[in-house]
């Protein structure tokens, strides 16, 4: 799933992330999207699950992020703080 959920990186961050966000979507419409979501799901009730969740998956996609908007911070690409923009960007399509 990483190579599908990998963003790419052009000159244009706005590019990027419309890329990774439909990727993304894509993703969540297949049936490996659909378990996850189940699962996301579940881990609102189950801590331990949860915990798995985020160490199995939400934390990676959120690395990947990271390393595409961070650098588009530091030249002024975006002005967002990276965290508020990735919660943003992510969360209400997968919670973490």
């Amino acid at each position: 799933m990483q190579n599908t959920l990998a963003f790419d990186d052009t000159t244009s961050v706005r590019e990027d992330l419309r890329r990774q966000l439909h990727s993304f979507a894509e993703v969540m419409g297949t049936p490996g999207g659909r378990a996850l979501r189940q699962l996301i799901g579940q881990s609102q009730t189950d801590g331990d699950l949860a915990t798995a969740y985020r160490a199995l998956y939400s934390s990676g996609r959120r690395e990947l992020a990271y390393w595409r908007l961070a650098p588009a911070q530091d030249i002024g690409e975006i002005r967002a703080d990276v965290d508020a923009l990735v919660d943003n960007l992510f969360d209400g399509i997968a919670p973490r």
